[in-house]
């Protein structure tokens, strides 16, 4: 939130996708790897696809390390703090305030609203504690303070967890950024199937047969699939801590917060040992299991009209010319309407509201739902919300601030 967290959010990103990337330059249209100059391939290479793999695994180990980083931060300073909370009687919740950085990243100001323990018959009050990033380190610290006044409470305490909490959310940010990048990298491969079905030798690394390019593409769509299912999921876990965050008042809501960060991490930590830099073996020899991109072109077709722009940028109508730039045809992918399912999940999760946050988790996980990894995060989660909702339920019309 201070000063330091001001950059944009796709720089902070890119800082820590770079640091688990080898061989990456940038290049128009994204992070691209170092590769042999066009041509020069052997029959067979599938380097679209390595080149795909390459730009995902650098998002995902940077995204790991940030989850797992970011789930301690939650655990050790953001669950106390909301456990102290609730025992003293008061009530907090989240309030998600989005903006466009300069890139066209969605990121996120994250306020903590502290509801008061009723006194008598005055109602509690409410506190906020502004968290907008960029804002003045001084500022913060003097509305902690205010906090601490209001209820009890450490300010230091109030300050690290809620900055636990906004770091919960800005995780979105990431994942917003990285799934943007890589939407539109996909926008780009169909449009180039596209034209070299059409005829074209617009295959950006050279002039090879057209069966060849789509086989090439199709696997870079299926790692874009992967993707895509993968931050699907994250999302999810994401909406429903949020959720748990603005009930954790109710008995056993903080066990299922606790519950979902071991779960998340055993997640997180179970993806960094199954996965690894790709290597050009890896796509010359043969290739782990996938998802099928089409679910992944479904659901985007379903949501934004994705694969008819395709088309349409393929026979040359939008761009009017037959030689247009990754970087240009990236640019009229259609924009991620997941974005908005996660406002509406955090907006739910924030009043309260466990069925409308189950809504978002579902719409999220979208068509790519019977994927394993999918499947198993988002049962999980829907498990947990129940169970929150049943502890909402039992308690609703009391105060807000109830032990717990």
């Amino acid at each position: 939130m201070y000063r330091a967290l001001s950059m944009s959010a796709c720089s902070l990103l890119a800082t820590l996708a770079l640091a688990g990337a080898s061989a990456c330059i940038q290049l128009p249209g994204g992070l691209l790897p170092t590769v042999q100059a066009p041509g020069t391939f052997q029959q067979g290479s599938r380097v679209h696809a390595f080149q795909t793999q390459s730009i995902a695994y650098s998002f995902m180990r940077g995204h790991d390390a940030q989850w797992l980083a970011t789930l301690d931060k939650v655990e050790q300073d953001a669950v106390p703090l909301l456990s102290a909370l609730g025992s003293a009687g008061h009530g907090a919740k989240l309030v998600m305030r989005p903006e466009r950085a300069s890139d066209g990243t969605e990121f996120y100001h994250v306020d903590l609203s502290i509801t008061t323990k009723p006194s008598g018959k005055s109602p509690g009050k409410t506190v906020l504690v502004e968290g907008t990033t960029g804002m003045e380190p001084e500022r913060h610290a003097a509305l902690a303070k205010g906090a601490a006044e209001a209820t009890g409470q450490s300010a230091d305490a109030i300050a690290r967890g809620h900055f636990a909490l906004y770091g919960l959310v800005n995780m979105l940010t990431a994942l917003n950024a990285s799934g943007d990048s890589l939407q539109r990298h996909a926008f780009a491969l169909l449009v180039m199937k596209k034209k070299v079905e059409g005829g074209e030798k617009a295959d950006w690394f050279g002039d090879r047969p057209p069966a060849e390019t789509a086989a090439d593409a199709d696997l870079a769509l299926s790692i874009i699939a992967e993707h895509h299912a993968t931050a699907a999921a994250w999302r999810s876990e994401i909406l429903a801590m949020t959720a748990m965050v603005g009930s954790h008042a109710a008995p056993g809501v903080l066990d299922e917060l606790r519950g979902q960060i071991t779960d998340s991490r055993a997640r997180a930590k179970a993806w960094e040992a199954s996965h690894h830099q790709p290597t050009v073996d890896d796509f010359g020899v043969a290739v782990a299991s996938l998802p099928d991109p089409q679910k992944m072109l479904d659901d985007l077709e379903d949501k934004l009209g994705f694969v008819s722009a395709v088309a349409q940028v393929a026979r040359g109508v939008v761009t009017g010319s037959p030689s247009a730039t990754l970087d240009g045809l990236s640019k009229l992918a259609p924009a991620d309407t997941n974005l908005k399912t996660v406002l509406e999940g955090a907006a739910a999760a924030s009043k309260g509201d466990i069925g409308g946050t189950l809504d978002a988790v579902a719409k999220l996980a979208g068509k790519e739902a019977e994927l394993d990894m999918v499947k198993s995060t988002v049962s999980g989660i829907r498990g947990r919300l129940d169970r929150v909702k049943k502890a909402v339920d039992a308690v609703q019309g009391k105060p807000p601030g109830l032990p717990g």
